[in-house]
């Protein structure tokens, strides 16, 4: 496979870049399904993520993606797709875990909009996000990937 170096249009090395696919387009080239254990199981998100990197590396890598397709990475968050839930599970709304699509947030209809930050922090979701990363921490002595825990408003 030819290794992609240099931009041609701006004479460069490649630019950074995150490539980030809709979890539907994963589901129709790979199967992936991003039920609610693609996000919290351990073993799946391992598997799952190194599938992502497969795939990545055999479409697109002469780009320089999928390069860490042999590795099994303990990843936690949403790293190559776009999946934004967490923060509004965490403040009370219910999420639904749908395997061709990022999980989709219902809207809480409360009657003021009061957050407590200590709450959130004790939620079911952030108990489960917390237990998968012990998990894979213990297991692998690290962690890959992030999860977004900026307040939106």
């Amino acid at each position: 496979m030819e290794v992609y170096k240099r931009n041609p249009f701006i004479k460069s090395e490649i630019l950074p870049v995150d490539v980030v696919f809709h979890p539907s387009w994963w589901y129709r080239n790979t199967g992936i399904t991003f039920d609610e254990d693609f996000f919290y199981h351990p073993l799946k998100r391992v598997e799952s993520e190194k599938r992502m990197e497969n795939e990545l590396y055999e479409r697109f890598g002469r780009y320089g993606l999928g390069i860490n397709r042999n590795k099994s990475l303990p990843v936690i968050g949403a790293v190559h797709n776009a999946a934004g839930y967490i923060i509004s599970e965490m403040l009370g709304c219910k999420v639904n875990y749908i395997g061709d699509s990022a999980p989709q947030v219902i809207v809480a209809e409360k009657d003021a909009f009061n957050i407590n930050p200590e709450e959130a922090f004790k939620s079911s979701v952030y108990k489960k996000l917390t237990r998968l990363m012990d998990t894979l921490k213990k297991k692998y002595g690290y962690l890959e990937g992030d999860i977004k825990l900026g307040w939106c408003v």
